[in-house]
């Protein structure tokens, strides 16, 4: 991963020291059921998110991209993870936050490339700094996986391709006839 070669990760593992705890996830037990609401603003949040990225709009993206990756989307978990990484868009480098968001994506069931994307990151970070990630990734973890919001990721067969693909959704969705997924 080139954006972290070089004199760029001893200024991006300065972050790493002393890093502030996250705060707890504002989101309800994992045992409450989600309102419809929540879940409509979470699907139009990652789709609005998704549009911005893929139109290099990185800054506009982040506000949408955190909502659906609070919630547990591992797509929005990756793209803000790349965002702050690699600093795309003119949007400061942050390796915490880079490293958070996509070692939660990466954790359970994920995508083979989101687990490769974080392996390639991790690889290129020093080895001194091990044990502030595994916590940084704990923390988001815990946070963010998903289990708060009732959310579950699975590999799923993409119609009409022998391939498959990463889809998130939330458990409580079918109590809500017409939800539109974006």
């Amino acid at each position: 991963m080139n954006a972290l070669k070089g004199t760029h990760v001893a200024i991006l593992t300065g972050m790493f020291v002393g890093f502030a705890t996250l705060p707890a996830s504002p989101i309800q037990a994992a045992d409450d059921i989600i309102p419809q609401g929540e879940i409509e603003n979470t699907y139009r949040a990652q789709t609005q998110g998704r549009q911005l990225y893929r139109a290099k709009k990185y800054k506009e993206a982040i506000p949408y991209l955190e909502f659906a990756a609070q919630r547990g989307f591992k797509q929005a978990q990756v793209r803000l993870g790349e965002i702050y990484v690699k600093g795309l868009g003119g949007v400061e480098p942050d390796l915490v936050q880079g490293v958070g968001w996509l070692g939660v994506a990466a954790s359970g069931e994920s995508a083979p490339e989101i687990r490769r994307l974080y392996k390639s990151v991790r690889e290129n970070i020093p080895a001194q700094h091990n044990d502030t990630i595994e916590k940084i990734v704990e923390q988001y973890t815990s946070n963010f996986d998903g289990s708060r919001t009732r959310v579950v990721c699975e590999m799923v067969d993409r119609a009409g391709t022998h391939g498959k693909m990463m889809r998130c959704r939330y458990l409580d969705e079918s109590l809500y006839p017409g939800i539109s997924r974006g």
